[in-house]
């Protein structure tokens, strides 16, 4: 976590687009009852979608009870290349997805992940215009498999997934109950 007195100038200089985004992830936050929540975050370059990205995994440490020494969110993209500019990781590695298919975990192996992800809130993916159809229902199912939630369809809002990723470049999407339902989707453009 940086430094209360950087978080506060950093919330200063942020945009309007910005700040709407980050304050509605703070009510979403304070309010559990919600449904899990899926923003798309897009806009042309050097329009402060970086910047967003950041903000928000601190406003996730902050306003989430990690214990203070974890992280509130996985920071993941399709590619190495996107995964090093973000300071993350592949969704691949992050969440055990092999290229040619999903394996079930292991007993251990779940065990291992339920317990990494016991804090985790939100699940941050850059560059999801790269990720298909097949890999969200990939991720959907490893989610599902670490937390045993089984209760949302994915393969029936196939559509809705095509035309909104058609549209992102960066996602983020929330995993307060570790699923991909997708039942209203935000979009926030920062142009």
């Amino acid at each position: 976590m940086i430094d209360k007195t950087v978080f506060y100038e950093l919330i200063r200089r942020a945009i309007t687009r910005q700040i709407s985004l980050l304050n509605y992830m703070i009510n979403h936050l304070h309010t559990p009852s919600r449904p899990p929540m899926q923003v798309f975050l897009t806009g042309p370059a050097d329009s402060g979608k970086s910047y967003t990205v950041l903000m928000v995994k601190e406003i996730y440490n902050r306003f989430t009870d990690n214990c203070g020494t974890l992280n509130a969110y996985i920071v993941a993209a399709s590619t190495g290349k996107a995964a090093v500019a973000i300071d993350g990781t592949t969704i691949h590695t992050a969440l055990s997805i092999s290229t040619i298919g999903l394996n079930a975990l292991s007993t251990e192996k779940a065990n291992l992940y339920r317990s990494l992800f016991r804090y985790v809130k939100i699940l941050i993916i850059d560059e999801c215009s790269m990720i298909g159809v097949q890999m969200l229902i990939k991720i959907d199912e490893r989610l599902k498999q670490i937390t045993g939630n089984y209760d949302c369809n994915l393969q029936a809002t196939k559509t809705k997934y095509r035309r909104a990723y058609a549209l992102a470049k960066t996602t983020i999407l929330s995993v307060r109950y570790m699923k991909l339902c997708v039942k209203k989707i935000e979009c926030f453009r920062l142009f």
